[in-house]
């Protein structure tokens, strides 16, 4: 039987985090995966430490609320315990995909340009949450995800810092807050911090991702606390030479131990980035080869021009257009597809009132729209939308371009879940011989089509 968060069903325990559990749950009214977190006293606290416990889940979210970025999980309600208990849920977006912790222990060392890529994600996160202000004060592997869709996303805002507003403290005071390893020199002396404690953070985080190791391992916390405030890092170059001069420049300026003389603002960390982004889309398999590309390490999205720009006067990079595509597409990775589809749908305007709406950008997107409807159930608006897009796109894209099969796929399959058999029976006829030449007859593609058209012969059979 399920048990139930309010109105949300709760499934299964999908991971532990610094402040609480975290679950599997289902939105049944909005018909959305969620991921519900739950904060409960720890065994022996007193009611006080538990009402601060409590307050400080409370406080995570309402951080959380205000940072509208897709490289933040968004945050859709607060639920109290229903049994009238000290506990405390918070109900959030379902993320799919792993913690930067498991790829570093997977793969070791990684290769330059996908770090460069998850730095320029992070930077974006930055440059943000430096806009509230806030400083988050743990960036570490372990709280970065990337997920399925290759968006790097920042989690557990727990011990965040607001550097205005309401400034109660929550945490303990005069005693570093943090994680050790990762800790800014500021931090270790429980000073003051800004938002270039998080871009010394970074640094460590690139450090390791370039490396395979933390700047400082020592096996106590005092000690690493110590190298953190007086010694310096060992050079990035001398553990990996082939990462070169500026790389490792931009490291040691990450990891100096005076704030003022680390980077103005994570804007400029991801200017000094762009030289070891990969090139525009997914690594060739020849990159790959030559960066010694592990295995099973799948590609990030590829930051676009607007993600360079420098930030508004809100603090917030003005490149709401790539910002909205990557959320858009995690979304659509998440299955969340009514806030995909208005994601998409709001983009395609843009493009109609620039006259772009044809091309391909436009033409995929119209895809991704006409399948975000087939899967909401509404089967009169994405048959009109796969027609349309079909007629369109013929003349931009051959009749065996992946784009075009897919989509060719998608119209014929949904003209059979509707019954509009002999239509279906034609569409899906002329693309078998496409998908043979194409992928072959043992894809699952081709697989699929195959039992369609069987299942309509047999359905179309006179008598029948």
């Amino acid at each position: 039987m399920l048990r139930h968060v309010g109105r949300y069903e709760l499934g299964e325990l999908i991971g532990t985090g610094g402040m609480g559990q975290v679950w599997a749950g289902r939105d049944p009214e909005l018909g959305r995966h969620v991921a519900i977190k739950l904060i409960q006293p720890r065994e022996g606290s007193t009611s006080s430490e538990a009402g601060v416990r409590i307050a400080r889940f409370r406080r995570e979210a309402q951080i959380m609320a205000q940072l509208a970025h897709p490289g933040v999980p968004q945050i859709y309600d607060i639920v109290p315990d229903p049994a009238g208990g000290e506990r405390l849920y918070i109900v959030m977006q379902r993320l799919y995909g792993s913690s930067l912790k498991d790829i570093c222990g997977a793969f070791g060392r990684l290769p330059l340009s996908w770090t460069a890529c998850l730095g320029v994600h992070l930077c974006s996160v930055l440059t943000h949450t430096g806009s509230v202000p806030l400083v988050h004060r743990d960036l570490k592997p372990a709280n970065i995800m990337v997920t399925d869709g290759g968006l790097a996303m920042v989690l557990d805002f727990g011990i965040a810092a607001l550097l205005d507003g309401d400034n109660t403290t929550l945490t303990p005071t005069g005693r570093p807050v943090g994680t050790p390893r990762y800790m800014s020199p500021e931090q270790a002396l429980a000073g003051e911090v800004t938002p270039r404690s998080d871009l010394y953070a970074l640094g460590c985080v690139l450090y390791e991702l370039i490396t395979g190791q933390p700047p400082f391992t020592q096996d106590n916390v005092p000690s690493l606390l110590y190298h953190h405030v007086h010694e310096p890092a060992v050079p990035v170059r001398e553990r990996r030479p082939e990462a070169g001069r500026e790389l490792d420049r931009l490291v040691r300026d990450l990891l100096a131990k005076r704030p003022e003389d680390r980077p103005a603002s994570a804007q400029e960390v991801i200017g000094r980035l762009v030289p070891f982004l990969p090139r525009q889309g997914n690594p060739s398999v020849d990159a790959k080869a030559a960066e010694g590309w592990p295995q099973g390490l799948s590609p990030l999205v590829h930051p676009g021009p607007a993600w360079f720009t420098a930030p508004s006067a809100g603090g917030v990079i003005p490149a709401l257009d790539a910002d909205r595509l990557r959320e858009a597409d995690a979304l659509f990775e998440q299955k969340e597809y009514a806030r995909a589809l208005a994601l998409y749908q709001k983009r395609v305007s843009e493009l109609a009132a620039q006259g772009a709406e044809g091309g391909p950008e436009g033409l995929k997107l119209r895809g991704q729209i006409a399948y975000c409807l087939m899967k909401l159930g509404e089967v009169v608006e994405a048959l009109e939308a796969f027609e349309t897009l079909l007629k369109a796109a013929g003349e931009t894209f051959s009749p065996t371009d992946p784009f075009l099969l897919t989509t060719r796929r998608r119209h014929g399959m949904l003209l059979h879940s509707a019954g509009r058999l002999s239509e279906a029976f034609h569409v899906l006829v002329a693309l078998y011989p496409d998908l043979l030449r194409t992928v072959g007859a043992e894809s699952p593609e081709t697989n699929r089509v195959r039992a369609a058209l069987n299942r309509l012969r047999r359905q179309l059979r006179p008598g029948k």
